[in-house]
């Protein structure tokens, strides 16, 4: 019986993560878990932390998709900054995507030139 509770409990934790994963995420949703995350305060909304970390990493490591030219040596954790940092100082845009939002964010501090 305690198996079969477990079970259950999974299936429905995991299909509410999927349902919510699968919701577009505006800036001010994701700002806190971007700030948590620039200052290392792992013990405050983890899953917020994951979602900016995944969303932006995301972005980083398709940079060319997004226009995005990376100088040598840049990592994930510089482009979360650049990324809580474009949100801090454009707060009347942050009611959007947080996806389009970081894709502009990144595409402001490195930007290809042709």
């Amino acid at each position: 019986m305690n198996r079969q509770l477990i079970a259950l409990a999974l299936i429905w934790i995991l299909q509410g993560s999927q349902a919510r994963a699968a919701e577009a995420f505006s800036g001010n949703e994701m700002l806190r878990g971007c700030q948590n995350h620039t200052q290392r305060n792992n013990n405050s909304d983890p899953y917020g932390q994951g979602i900016c970390m995944g969303v932006v990493a995301n972005t980083f490591y398709y940079r060319s998709r997004f226009d995005v030219c990376t100088p040598a040596g840049s990592n994930v954790g510089q482009a979360i900054r650049i990324v809580t940092r474009y949100l801090d100082t454009h707060p009347a845009r942050t009611h959007e995507d947080f996806r389009k939002l970081v894709v502009e964010a990144l595409q402001e501090a490195w930007p290809c030139t042709r």
